[in-house]
């Protein structure tokens, strides 16, 4: 998971300018040594790794939950379901690419 620092903010708003077909002010990227990047492919280039570095850490992977299935105490409603796909942008899901039913019928 990315950490919620000012670094972090930079590079979402450096990828989003870079991405960006308008022109717009150019962007000033640094290398790890500090030293200021000049073309967009090299920009590009950096933002994706400190990116991938972000999200492939030295953490161990999660344990798979080896607890005992069990009915939920409250089901899930369909306006919940309803409601939470309504909040989606574009009404898209995340994950695997799969039309559910409540997104073509809701």
């Amino acid at each position: 998971m990315i950490a919620l620092t000012d670094e972090a903010r930079k590079m979402f708003e450096a990828n989003r300018v870079l991405n960006n077909s308008k022109p717009s002010q150019p962007i000033v990227v640094h290398n790890a040594e500090g030293h200021v990047i000049a073309s967009d492919q090299d920009k590009a280039d950096a933002i994706k790794e400190w990116f991938e570095t972000q999200f492939t850490g030295n953490e161990p992977p999660l344990d798979p939950h080896t607890g005992t299935p069990r009915p939920l105490n409250t089901p899930i409603s369909v306006l919940e379901v309803s409601s939470a796909v309504m909040k989606l942008k574009n009404n898209r899901i995340t994950g695997h690419a799969v039309q559910t039913k409540c997104q073509t019928n809701c």
